[in-house]
């Protein structure tokens, strides 16, 4: 599993500041009744996360000696200045339901000719961690011009201990063109 290494911070320290320093400000939810601990990770550690992982991905996080399996709940990320504002991770516990996304991934782009429009980037769920799913692979070489892939026909929707958040006859994906050009 993916670590990410992690200190704790006071909650005085103002979050512009922590990354005005080199800092990324975290927010861990974690405990029975839940309650919320305050991190931070250096930029680099943050950027390489979001290089590797992407929310409803699963890691490690590690304060010290502690070791804690999460899953990353919020990434708040400015575009503009290029900047990882806040990230929110909820630690997982074998005996509760976790609500969190899977990333759509699509496979063999190069295969099709045409558009692909994605229509549900991220697909809302609830599992116990045994069963949390981080990615939803679609082979885009197996449809057609004109063809939709829907949430109903993904191998995740077939496990009855994954519910999908959503209606399962939504379509995720669809091949924009007849194919009469392709």
């Amino acid at each position: 599993m993916y670590i990410v290494e992690m200190e704790k911070r006071d909650g005085n320290e103002k979050a512009k500041k922590l990354r005005k320093n080199g800092f990324v400000p975290c927010s861990v939810k974690m405990g029975d009744p839940e309650e919320t601990v305050l991190y931070v990770i250096t930029e680099g550690i943050g950027a390489k996360l979001l290089r590797e992982k992407a929310r409803g991905g699963l890691v490690t996080l590690k304060d010290g000696e502690n070791e804690y399996p999460a899953v990353i709940k919020e990434i708040s990320y400015n575009g503009m200045n290029k900047v990882i504002e806040d990230l929110t991770f909820q630690v997982l516990d074998d005996k509760k339901v976790v609500s969190t996304v899977a990333k759509v991934v699509l496979l063999n782009k190069d295969k099709v000719s045409t558009m692909v429009r994605v229509l549900i980037p991220e697909i809302p769920y609830k599992a116990l961690p045994k069963d949390l799913v981080e990615t939803v692979q679609i082979d885009l070489a197996q449809l057609k011009p004109g063809e939709s892939r829907n949430i109903e026909e993904l191998e995740m929707a077939q496990n009855p201990n994954i519910e999908i958040t959503v209606d399962k006859s939504n379509a995720v994906l669809n091949i924009v063109g007849s194919g009469k050009n392709a």
